[in-house]
């Protein structure tokens, strides 16, 4: 009895050691494994993302390193790194695309331009100031009979000029199509390119209606040219007249050439803002070389 009760007694106690063990190996496991070794995988996960130039992705890793290892200091500190990295790849892709679209879109511009006349008043306007003015409906500076006259700003801007010879003043039109569709511009007061003068004893008004002025008229021209349009003008006091085959070409011809113009503003716009990111990235790179080149040598004179 005494044998068997010592017997029991040693498996217990053996049973507990072997748990005991148990224990404290799975403790060494996991005291011995590297606790940043997901934030690593993310971060190498990133560099292949950047590498394949799969710049939101990589981003998207980036991040996610600092909100999941948040004590995971030189992974985040690497991402951070690499996230600049990552910026200037995406800039610069931008930079290429827009190059190719602008080369895309060049000659389309220059055929275009074939069917205008460049006018530029040299007393009032500035160098890049002046207009794209189609041929169809160009008379310099003659004005003979009332009508509606379109061009393109230098910067691409559409604009529709209201020419009317009568007593009465307008401020706004409105055009028109049978079917009851119609477009018309906001009243503009201001002076600028508007103005009206009075020769031997008849009155001559030029409003122009550009930007939200405008308000789409050019291109509802463009979009109904197969159609009578009738334009009403109004303000101080109302005239209407039918618009000629060669006003409706000459408008749609000006929506086209500056759409195609905004869009190249565009793309040199957005080419502009990635090149002077990439330029502040590389400054900010520069300073932070020079920073860690000075604490070397530093440390080294120590």
């Amino acid at each position: 009895m005494r044998y068997y009760l010592s017997t029991k007694i040693f498996i217990t106690h053996m049973k507990a050691f072997s748990l005991y063990l148990s224990v404290f190996v799975l403790l060494s496991m996991s005291a011995c494994s590297d606790p940043n070794k997901g934030a690593q995988d993310r971060l190498e996960l990133a560099r292949t993302l950047f590498f394949e130039k799969n710049f939101e992705q990589a981003k998207l890793e980036i991040d996610s390193i600092k909100i999941l290892f948040p004590k995971s200091y030189e992974q985040i500190k690497g991402g951070m790194a690499l996230q600049d990295s990552v910026r200037m790849g995406e800039n610069t892709y931008l930079i290429g695309r827009c190059d190719s679209m602008i080369a895309v879109i060049q000659p389309s511009i220059d055929s275009m331009k074939i069917f205008f006349i460049y006018e530029r008043d040299e007393q009032y306007q500035e160098e890049g100031h002046g207009s794209f003015i189609p041929k169809e409906a160009y008379g310099g500076k003659v004005i003979t009979t009332t009508a509606l006259r379109s061009g393109v700003s230098e910067n691409g801007e559409l604009y529709i000029e209201s020419v009317f010879l009568g007593g009465q003043m307008h401020d706004r039109l409105k055009i028109a199509a049978k079917d009851g569709a119609s477009a018309e511009t906001l009243p503009v007061i201001e002076d600028g390119f508007n103005f009206r003068f009075t020769n031997l004893g008849q009155q001559y008004e030029v409003i122009r209606f550009t930007g939200k002025k405008e308000n789409g008229v050019g291109a509802f021209v463009s979009d109904n040219q197969d159609k009578q349009l009738t334009v009403t003008l109004s303000g101080g006091g109302v005239n209407s007249y039918i618009l000629t085959p060669d006003t409706k070409k000459s408008i749609t011809r000006s929506v086209k050439l500056s759409r195609m113009m905004l869009v190249q503003d565009s793309l040199k716009g957005e080419k502009e803002k990635a090149e002077y990111k990439n330029y502040y990235l590389n400054e900010k790179k520069a300073k932070s070389d020079t920073i860690a080149t000075v604490v070397d040598e530093v440390v080294a004179s120590e």
